[in-house]
């Protein structure tokens, strides 16, 4: 799905753009099924397949796996930052020019995560929560917007800092 196909590129809907990114992620055993944005917090609402990693050979409760809450808490940060990039939540953000969906998601990229697993996730059913800590504006100086976010997924069962930027200097793709 195309995200000009969807919405007037201008202003998406939050839900819109988590449904044009998943377009670019590989088959995952999570989708997202529910999202919204109100007073700076980027919430969604994700369905995670807990059968695809069961094993008869080992019998256990089903949980989610580490790995699978990390790839969720990237693609709700990465949703959050389009979304807000495309809205002009962030003065930061709302004076860069306006690019095309394939540009913008290939230029925003997160650089570092610090995930917190607390205590473990047995539910299909995963709200994430996503809020901007700080977002520095570089654009005039380096052609870089650089900000760092909180993820909580699953009701604070796990937590997590991720940073990033908005990178416009081609030489650095």
């Amino acid at each position: 799905m195309h995200i000009d196909s969807v919405m007037d590129i201008t202003a998406p809907a939050f839900g819109a753009v988590m449904g044009c990114l998943s377009d670019t992620f590989t088959t995952t055993p999570w989708k997202p099924v529910h999202a919204d944005y109100h007073d700076g917090r980027y919430t969604g609402l994700y369905d995670v397949d807990l059968e695809h990693d069961a094993d008869p050979r080992a019998p256990h409760k089903l949980l989610v796996h580490g790995s699978t809450l990390y790839q969720i808490a990237e693609y709700h940060a990465l949703s959050a930052c389009l979304f807000s990039y495309y809205n002009g939540h962030h003065e930061a953000l709302s004076h860069i020019p306006r690019m095309s969906w394939e540009e913008a998601r290939r230029r925003f990229l997160i650089t570092s995560v610090d995930l917190r697993l607390h205590k473990p996730v047995f539910e299909r059913s995963v709200p994430v929560t996503f809020t901007f800590e700080d977002v520095t504006d570089k654009y005039e100086s380096h052609q870089l917007v650089f900000f760092t976010g909180h993820v909580d997924v699953a009701d604070g069962s796990h937590r997590a800092v991720l940073g990033g930027c908005l990178n416009l200097r081609d030489d650095l793709i």
